[in-house]
C-alpha cells in the first residue's frame, strides 16, 4: 500500500503512520510532507494508492489543496484529515472531488483504514463509470439514430442524437411536447398498431415509412422499445441515402436488362435489313425491271437503310456495337464541328463555349464522341424551340479519388425534364418532346457509347429551369 501524508503537524503525522503501520505492516510504504508545495512535488515524481490531506497547511487553506492537487493527478483517492467540522467546509471538499472527511480528533484505526478502503473502492468505481460512460458516449455519438424517450401518453421526456440536420424535426422542439402533436394522421394510424403492440408484449417493433414535411420528403426507418414499465424508446433511423441507392441500383439494372434485349434484337434486326438492301440494289441494277418497279425498290432501299441506322443505335446502346478507340481531344472535336451546332441552332439560340485549353487527351472512338456531343446539342435544340434562347457548351478536367476525368458539359435554359420522366430519359424510344422527329434513342446511345469507354453522365433539370447534362470520360493511357 503507498501512502503520502500532507500533514504540517509532526505529531499527528507520526500517529497516522504508526496506525498505518499496525494495519499494512511490510506492505506499507509511506512518504510524507508537511507543506503543499513538497507534497505536489512527491506527486509529480511517484505513484500512490491514497492521498491523505490536511486543509489547514501554511501554504495552501482550504479546499485549494484539493484543487492544486487534482490540477496534477485526477485519478489517486484523497481523504481529507482536519480539525475543522463546519458543514460547509467538509461539503466542499466532497464537491472538489476528495473521497472521504475525517476530523482529526475522532480519527482512530478502525475509521482511518475503512476511509481509506473505502475510497480507494469508491475511487476506482468512479473511475469504471466514467469510462464506461465514456464508452456510452463514444458508441452514441457514432450512431446517425434519433432517440426519443417517451412515457406511454407518448410524451416526449428526452431525445439523443448525434446529428438531427437528417430529421425534419429540430430534437429541441419536441422535448415536453406529445408525438401525436407533430405528425400527420397517416403516420399515427400506421405507427399505432406497432405501439400498442410493443406496449402488450414488451417486445421491439419495427416498421418503416416516408415522411415528407415542408416539401421535404425522407425516408425513415423506426423502432419502437418499451422499458422501465412505463416508458418507451422510440429509435428512429434516416433510410433516405439507402433508399436512394436502391433506386439507382434498380434503374441500372433495368437499364442492363434493356441494353442486353436491345443488343439480340438490333443483331437480329440489322441481319434482316442487310437482306433487304442488298435484295433492293439487285432489284433495281436489273435491266429488264420496269421503272415502276425500280422506283419501288428505291424506295424499299431508303427505308431498309433507314431501319438499319436506327438498328445501329440500337447496337451503341446496348454496347455491342464496334469501336475504334483512339488518342484524342474534346476540344478539337468540338472546334471541328462548330459550324454543325451553328446550323443545328439556327438564328434564335445563341451558342457559347467554355474550353479548357488544358483538357488531358482521352483514348475513345472519335466517331462515336461525335455521336455523343451531336445527340447531347440536338436534345438542347428542342429544349430550346418555344422556351429558351441560350446553349452553353464546357469542357474542363476534374480530379477523383477514381482518377482524371475529361468532362463534357451541355447547359440549355430550354423547358427541362418533368419530374416524373427523370428515371426514364436513357431508356431507348422514350422521349417527352412532342412535336418533334425524335426516335427517342439519342440519350439512351449517349448513355450505351459511354459504358462502353467506362465513362458515365450526369443530369440535371426542373421544370421551366433547364437542362445540364455532363459527360465524363476517363483519362487512360493506351
Amino acid at each position: 500500500m503507498r501512502i503520502l501524508i500532507i500533514e504540517d503537524l509532526p505529531s499527528f503525522q507520526k500517529y497516522v503512520e504508526k496506525i498505518l503501520m499496525l494495519e499494512y505492516r511490510k506492505e506499507l510504504y509511506v512518504k510524507s510532507a508537511d507543506t503543499l508545495e513538497k507534497g505536489l512535488k512527491i506527486i509529480k515524481e511517484e505513484n500512490f494508492d491514497i492521498f491523505l490531506c490536511d486543509l489547514g497547511l501554511p501554504d495552501s487553506k482550504g479546499v485549494n489543496t484539493i484543487e492544486e492537487v487534482r490540477k496534477i493527478n485526477r485519478v489517486t483517492p484523497i481523504v481529507i484529515m482536519s480539525a475543522k467540522n463546519d458543514e460547509e467546509t467538509v461539503m466542499g471538499a466532497l464537491r472538489k472531488d476528495a473521497q472521504d472527511y475525517l476530523f482529526k480528533t475522532e480519527i482512530k484505526r478502525e475509521n482511518l483504514i475503512r476511509a481509506i478502503k473505502y475510497s480507494i473502492e469508491r475511487k476506482k468505481l468512479e473511475l469504471k463509470c466514467r469510462e464506461t460512460a465514456s464508452r456510452l458516449h463514444a458508441v452514441m455519438d457514432s450512431i446517425p439514430d434519433l432517440i426519443l424517450i417517451m412515457d406511454f401518453d407518448n410524451n416526449i421526456l428526452d431525445y439523443y442524437t448525434s446529428d438531427s440536420s437528417k430529421f425534419l424535426f429540430e430534437p429541441e422542439e419536441m422535448i415536453n411536447k406529445n408525438l401525436l402533436d407533430l405528425i400527420p394522421d397517416e403516420f399515427i394510424n400506421l405507427g399505432r398498431k406497432h405501439f400498442d403492440r410493443a406496449k402488450i408484449t414488451g417486445e421491439m417493433q419495427q416498421y418503416s415509412h416516408r415522411f415528407e414535411r415542408n416539401n421535404i420528403e425522407r425516408y425513415y426507418d423506426y423502432r419502437v422499445k418499451p422499458f422501465d414499465n412505463d416508458k418507451i424508446m422510440f429509435i428512429i433511423r434516416d433510410l433516405t441515402k439507402e433508399k436512394e441507392f436502391e433506386r439507382q441500383v434498380f434503374e441500372s439494372q433495368k437499364m442492363k436488362a434493356i441494353s442486353n434485349l436491345s443488343g439480340s434484337v438490333a443483331h437480329e434486326f440489322n441481319s434482316l435489313m442487310t437482306a433487304v438492301i442488298n435484295y433492293s440494289e439487285l432489284i433495281g441494277q436489273i435491266d429488264k425491271t420496269s421503272p415502276e418497279v425500280k422506283t419501288f425498290a428505291g424506295k424499299i432501299f431508303d427505308t431498309a437503310t433507314r431501319a438499319a441506322k436506327l438498328s445501329s443505335e440500337m447496337l451503341a446502346f446496348s454496347s455491342m456495337q464496334m469501336f475504334n478507340p483512339v488518342e484524342m481531344n474534346f476540344n478539337e472535336v468540338i472546334n471541328n464541328m462548330r459550324s454543325i451546332f451553328e446550323s443545328l441552332a439556327g438564328d434564335d439560340i445563341q451558342l457559347s463555349y467554355h474550353l479548357d485549353h488544358t483538357l488531358p487527351n482521352v483514348i475513345f472512338d472519335t466517331n462515336q464522341f461525335r455521336q455523343i456531343i451531336m445527340n447531347l446539342i440536338l436534345n438542347a435544340v428542342h429544349a430550346c424551340k418555344n422556351q429558351g434562347k441560350e446553349i452553353v457548351i464546357v469542357s474542363k478536367a476534374i480530379s477523383s479519388p477514381k482518377g482524371i476525368y475529361s468532362v463534357l458539359t451541355v447547359i440549355d435554359n430550354g423547358i427541362g425534364i418533368p419530374e416524373e420522366n427523370k428515371s426514364r430519359i436513357f431508356e431507348p424510344f422514350f422521349t417527352h418532346g412532342k412535336g418533334t422527329n425524335s426516335t427517342g434513342l439519342g440519350l439512351s446511345v449517349v448513355y450505351g457509347i459511354l459504358m462502353q469507354h467506362d465513362g458515365f453522365i450526369e443530369f440535371e433539370s426542373g421544370i421551366n429551369k433547364g437542362s445540364k447534362f455532363s459527360v465524363y470520360i476517363p483519362k487512360k493511357v493506351k
